[in-house]
């Protein structure tokens, strides 16, 4: 992959979801953990333990490539969405969570992969410069010797 793609990057965020934890939080604090932190839509469509472990994980991560929940965000106001296909998936925002990324033209994808080891769900995020082709930045401009393009 060429360095050009790379310079569209602006931040990311990874984050482990341990199901077992989360089923024990959502035993503990019941309907009202599924209102504080997933959208309606997310509700209404997340099946299983294992993909809300997911979707939380995945919240978790965009959090993170945002550099941190700001004064007045809300998981509720980050939708990501049922994460079960394995394909990136855009992330919606509203309230503060929109704001930071606005004032810093991002735009953020999240996504999710398999660890191999049983209850555990590795989820990331990505930031990107809204507006930014990959294929048209230009190393150099960046800042990158010539010679370490590719």
């Amino acid at each position: 992959m060429s360095l050009a793609y790379w310079t569209a990057v602006d931040s990311a965020g990874v984050d482990l979801g341990d199901v077992d934890r989360f089923a024990t939080a959502l035993a503990r604090s019941g309907p009202a953990l599924l209102t504080r932190v997933f959208t309606a839509e997310e509700r209404a469509t997340v099946r299983g333990i294992p993909a809300l472990t997911a979707v939380f994980s995945a919240k978790e991560s965009v959090v993170k490539a945002l550099g941190g929940m700001p004064p007045g965000g809300r998981f509720v106001d980050l939708h990501v969405g049922d994460l079960s296909a394995g394909e990136p998936r855009p992330v919606r925002l509203a309230g503060a969570l929109a704001r930071v990324a606005a004032e810093r033209d991002l735009t953020l994808v999240a996504g999710r992969t398999e660890t191999g080891l049983p209850g555990i769900v590795l989820t990331w995020a990505l930031a990107t410069t809204a507006g930014t082709d990959p294929a048209s930045a230009d190393p150099a401009a960046a800042g990158c010797p010539v010679g370490e393009r590719s």
